[in-house]
């Protein structure tokens, strides 16, 4: 039996969830989205819920959620601007002054309940989460319906009493009605007479807040009669591991958990070329622990070919020559799909290589294919593994503020590492302009390091050939950029940059599939594959023989201001207990308190996180000593008072 504390029941903010979505409780939103059928779908009949309620100069508008049955979870997700609100939610967005002859109408319609029905063992037959996903929950119940809110001011010149009886009458009808309310003229004048009314609601019937009353209410049978007007009002989430599915953990700590890291099993690097390097680039054995990752970055504009390289770039360590590729199975750690030109007719083929994968979407141009920072692990030898973190493309068509959600996941997913050995920034060889690559990602990325890292920083050409394995025309606008006093320190030579043709890799996909190519194109893709080869061996020397940044050792304004604003929701959280026992206190019920308790839950990590576990076991052992209300209060202040001495500058942020 599931135990109830495993759902979750909230107002919905993003309408779009469906049965079988995913959803993250830490961050308050759906992040995978799906639909599946219903198992059981259950008319309610017209239920109705209509309220009258006055306004409070002397309160906050978020307060005013509760009237609307908005838990106070979704209160501190709105206050803390972890989502956006939406419908009726709208309200703690509203211009106008809300006094004491302000009225609130409120209306809500349930037509139909939805459920998803399963066992332990049928859950995989209905739906899987990615590997990737964030989620700590699944949607499996969800109330279809419409809801408005209405904001009256009573103007001087009106009578309140008449208006409160008005809307007092209102609400009695649409309470016990099914929506068929019948108006007399006396009642449609004063109604009319109502100014500066606000209307807040479903987006699919409300789409202007300066909507009359009246149509409104006209509306409302309407609205409940067809039900592509119905939207999901309160979806219930479950915890995903009742479905002995993978599940992610929730930390309470000032940090967001880990990202799941697609860790493929890969063979190790087989080429003599890279083994001869890595003997020559290791320290001794005796210096060497036991393992040792390298953690890489690679950074770019949409289009530039991210996961080409890393599909490219594995496969140069791999594989010495072309030959050798093509008599063996090339490894894909990201899904291919690109057209091909072929032939003197310009025959097209569009070549897809591995199983489809859900973080990777090829079907809208100019969008980032990828679409959340994912980790490839690949094992170098017995005692060295190369990680690569692909992220999502800066430019992206959906406008900056798609750029800037990209960047802050990217930093957000950084900071979870405990180092970082370099990070290559990705370009075109012939670019006309860099300022917007620069401005929404490169200068973000150097707030949130330290110019100690600035020696770290590589830059790597994709599609060379056509420049002769040079930067081209980038090279010029890179060396432009870096006269900016800002980023004078970054070096850019010869040691640092590397250039590649990843169109050998795309050849060799093609080849797999059966496109046939003439001997040019051949010879072409021969030589540019030795070529890659040998700067994938030089790159890879390169970041072996750098030092690696410690994020936990430096600080700067970026990414104190990022861990702060991770610091709010679990500081919340504890402030909300805090006052939870102190109310059990007042009331007398000294025996009973709420705590916060962890779930221990396996998960894959990295062995630099892992050899923190005793650390951190030792942390959560000094957590549950602080058990009162005042000792636990202590705690935070001094949690408080130490990170505000050592950084006085991020109370500013």
């Amino acid at each position: 039996m599931t135990s109830v504390s495993n759902f979750i029941e909230r107002k919905a903010i993003d309408i779009s969830g469906r049965l079988g979505s995913f959803y993250d409780a830490s961050y308050d939103r759906l992040v995978d989205k799906y639909s599946v059928k219903a198992s059981n779908i259950r008319r309610l009949n017209g239920c109705s819920i209509c309220k009258v309620f006055s306004g409070d100069q002397s309160i906050d508008l978020i307060t005013y959620l509760k009237e609307m049955d908005a838990s106070d979870d979704l209160q501190q997700s709105i206050l803390l601007c972890m989502v956006s609100p939406s419908g009726v939610c709208s309200l703690v967005n509203h211009n106008q002054s809300i006094h004491d002859n302000s009225r609130f109408l409120y209306y809500s319609y349930r037509s139909k309940e939805e459920e998803l029905n399963f066992t332990a063992g049928n859950v995989d037959q209905i739906i899987r989460p990615p590997s990737s996903t964030r989620a700590t929950h699944m949607i499996t119940k969800i109330v279809w319906g419409i809801e408005i809110l209405c904001i009256i001011p009573i103007s001087n010149d009106q009578s309140v009493k008449t208006v409160d009886n008005l809307l007092e009458s209102i609400s009695n009808r649409l309470q016990n009605s099914k929506g068929n309310l019948v108006l007399s003229d006396i009642e449609k004048r004063q109604i009319a007479e109502l100014i500066n009314v606000t209307i807040y609601g479903s987006e699919t019937c409300v789409n202007n807040p300066n909507t009359p009353l009246l149509v409104i209410l006209n509306k409302l049978q309407e609205w409940q009669k067809y039900e592509n007007f119905h939207h999901p009002l309160i979806p219930c989430k479950q915890k995903l591991n009742d479905f002995s599915v993978v599940r992610l953990p929730i930390e309470s700590t000032s940090k967001p958990r880990r990202d799941h890291l697609k860790e493929q099993p890969l063979p190790s690097a087989s080429s003599p070329k890279l083994q001869r390097s890595l003997a020559s680039s290791l320290p001794s054995e005796n210096k060497l622990p036991s393992i040792t990752e390298i953690n890489v970055l690679l950074m770019g504009e949409t289009g530039v070919g991210k996961s080409t390289f890393i599909n490219s770039f594995v496969n140069y360590l791999i594989f010495d020559t072309l030959e050798q590729a093509q008599q063996n199975d090339p490894v894909v750690l990201i899904p291919v799909s690109f057209l091909i030109t072929t032939g003197d007719q310009f025959n097209e083929f569009i070549v897809k290589f591995d199983d489809i994968d859900s973080n990777e979407n090829h079907e809208h141009q100019g969008q980032s294919v990828t679409q959340q920072c994912k980790s490839y692990m690949f094992k170098l030898n017995e005692r060295l593994c190369l990680r690569l973190i692909d992220t999502p493309g800066m430019g992206d068509t959906r406008g900056l503020v798609q750029d800037e959600i990209n960047i802050d996941h990217v930093l957000a997913y950084v900071n979870n590492l405990s180092h970082l050995n370099a990070v290559c920034l990705l370009f075109k060889p012939n670019e006309s302009r860099l300022n917007m690559f620069f401005s929404s990602c490169v200068n973000q990325l150097l707030m949130y390091l330290t110019p100690i890292f600035y020696n770290n920083i590589i830059f790597c050409f994709t599609n060379a050939r056509s420049t002769f394995f040079a930067p081209g025309n980038t090279g010029s606008l890179l060396r432009e950029m870096f006269k900016q006093e800002h980023l004078k320190d970054i070096p850019f030579e010869k040691k640092n940059t590397f250039c590649f043709d990843s169109e050998s890799f795309r050849y060799l996909a093609a080849k797999k599939r059966g496109v046939e190519f003439d001997e040019f194109v051949k010879q072409e893709s021969i030589n540019s594959w030795t070529t890659s080869v040998t700067e994938s061996v030089r790159l890879l020397h390169f970041i072996l023989n750098l030092k690696p940044y410690n994020l936990n050792e430096w600080q700067s304004i970026r990414k104190t201001s990022l861990e702060i604003s991770i610091l709010a929701r679990p500081l919340m959280e504890t402030l909300r207990l805090i006052l939870y026992n102190w109310k059990l206190h007042e009331v007398g019920l000294t025996d009973k308190e709420i705590t916060i308790n962890t779930v221990h839950v396996i998960t894959k990590i990295c062995s630099n996180c892992a050899k923190k576990t005793k650390e951190n076991n030792l942390i959560l052992k000094t957590r549950r000593l602080f058990k009162k209300t005042e000792d636990l209060l202590i705690y935070w202040l001094v949690m408080l008072l130490f990170r505000f001495h050592f950084f006085p500058n991020t109370i500013l942020l």
